[in-house]
């Protein structure tokens, strides 16, 4: 089973883009719920109560591996696309993810981004037992990635689920 993580909540959204009225919990809903239609793999939806109530939700159903969708925000004016993680574990599928994602939207691959507990995202990923990682696709307050995201939605989820379904079978070869 995969575990499809929704970043933020409805009351606390994450960043914004104001021009396009769009939020990271509102996008990466929509996101999960369009991957998850897809997927022909077994799969989970997890939508945070708490930071620290969620490691648990998720640990107690040991998926195979999980991703949570995020957004990245800064100036206005940063772009690309970047995954984070935390041990070798989630290396290989932080890779996957992220050549998923940056191929299919032509913008500035920012490759995958050690991190450690105390860092931005640190907390799920340092206290989850699966390989697991965060996906920030683009920038939501940039209006010229967020367009390049409108133009090439479907792309991008269809890249999701190749990247997910192809990392969930070379899980089970291995077992």
């Amino acid at each position: 089973m995969v575990a499809l993580i929704i970043g933020h909540t409805k009351d606390k959204p994450g960043a914004c883009n104001e021009m396009y009225d769009i939020c990271e919990y509102k996008f990466n809903k929509q996101l999960v719920e369009d991957v998850a239609r897809d997927l022909m793999v077994p799969y989970k939806i997890y939508i945070r109560t708490t930071l620290e109530a969620l490691p648990g939700q998720v640990n107690k159903d040991r998926p195979t591996f999980a991703i949570e969708f995020h957004c990245n925000a800064l100036n206005k004016k940063a772009t690309g696309s970047e995954t984070l993680y935390t041990n070798d574990k989630s290396k290989k599928l932080a890779e996957s993810i992220l050549d998923a994602t940056s191929d299919v939207l032509g913008i500035t691959n920012r490759g995958i981004k050690l991190i450690n507990a105390d860092d931005r995202g640190g907390y799920l990923l340092s206290h989850l037992t699966m390989p697991c990682i965060i996906t920030e696709p683009f920038f939501i307050d940039n209006n010229s990635d967020y367009e390049v995201i409108s133009e090439r939605y479907e792309e991008l989820v269809q890249a999701l689920v190749f990247a997910i379904e192809s990392y969930y079978d070379s899980t089970l070869e291995h077992d």
